[in-house]
């Protein structure tokens, strides 16, 4: 339903600005943890625009050794959830990627990747409400 993600206060001293948090929050009290900030909430109360919002995007990439490839079509909004999804790739698949420099082979597989633009979020403390897929290819 829900990723927020905090930083420690420790991390390289960084000093939050008033308008905290980032992303796109709806409730009002978020819980807190002792030596972190709240920095990035996103509720997904709203679609979000993965072309056009100043934190989300859509990877096009996948990796080398994995068996998916990321498509933003995998990747939907819907009463108050993201869903993504992975099934086999049926389809014609480009041998580059937006997302990494090197030739992406064909995957047998096709899922989608929500993230941050710039990678702007890569450390602290995550929480994140989710159900997990019971599948089988």
């Amino acid at each position: 339903d829900y990723v927020e993600q905090c930083a420690s206060h420790e991390s390289k001293g960084v000093v939050a600005p008033a308008h905290l948090p980032y992303g796109h929050p709806s409730l009002k009290n978020y819980p807190e943890h002792n030596g972190f900030t709240l920095w990035l909430v996103e509720d997904f109360d709203q679609p979000i625009d993965l072309d056009n919002d100043p934190i989300w995007t859509w990877s096009d990439g996948g990796l080398k050794e994995g068996q998916v490839r990321f498509a933003k079509e995998q990747i939907s909004f819907k009463g108050g959830k993201m869903q993504i999804r992975v099934q086999k790739n049926t389809g014609r698949q480009q041998p580059c990627s937006h997302a990494q420099t090197e030739i992406v082979p064909r995957k047998p597989l096709v899922s989608g990747e929500l993230r941050t633009r710039y990678n702007m979020f890569r450390y602290g403390r995550y929480e994140v409400r989710m159900r997990a897929p019971h599948v089988q290819f």
